[in-house]
């Protein structure tokens, strides 16, 4: 089977980890009901550790487990030869495909499940996520294996709250931070 790549960009002089520009937003996965790290300083291809259920055991590399995604997802990843799958391979099984009329889209059970189970409120009623606003103990997963000046690091941060640092200029249209901040940035912000 091959393995999805972690795209994470990070190099010397960046005070910020950035995701790859070339790699659109919609390509990015991540996983509930699993534990991992994303090791940046590792090679391509090898980068997720410490992969655990949960609950915290380890996966059975014989077991079978349930994944649940949207048919954009399915249909690229799991249910063709190429991606995940190498030619002759044994393709998944759809148990279910279409659930939207018993239990709503799939956009609807995650704003009910941050509304009333993570209690996360937002304006007009409509759920507001920011990690902060989840518990570290929720996190799933988390980046490691990034070297960089916890000091400057710092300094980035405060200039972003303070508004010197434009965060917007380091992100595409979805967001996603494409561009890291690095020390020459912060020299700049210096100036300003």
């Amino acid at each position: 089977m091959k393995r999805n790549i972690v795209v994470i960009l990070f190099i010397e002089g960046d005070l910020t980890v950035s995701v790859d520009p070339k790699v659109p937003p919609y390509e990015y996965v991540v996983f509930s009901g699993l534990r991992y790290e994303i090791d940046i300083s590792r090679p391509v291809g090898k980068r997720v550790r410490r992969l655990t259920l949960e609950d915290g055991s380890p996966l059975d590399p014989d077991g079978k487990y349930d994944v649940v995604t949207n048919n954009y997802l399915a249909n690229l990843h799991l249910l063709t030869e190429g991606n995940a799958f190498a030619a002759g391979e044994d393709l998944p099984v759809v148990a279910e495909s279409d659930v939207n009329d018993r239990v709503g889209s799939i956009r609807d059970m995650i704003t009910d499940y941050m509304v009333n189970v993570k209690g996360v409120k937002g304006r007009d009623g409509i759920a507001e996520y920011t990690p902060e606003k989840i518990r570290d103990k929720d996190a799933d997963w988390r980046v490691i294996g990034y070297h960089w000046n916890a000091k400057k690091h710092a300094r980035v941060a405060r200039l972003v709250r303070k508004g010197r640092i434009n965060i917007e200029d380091y992100q595409d249209q979805f967001g996603n931070t494409i561009r890291p901040i690095t020390e020459k940035d912060l020299a700049a912000a210096k100036q300003k």
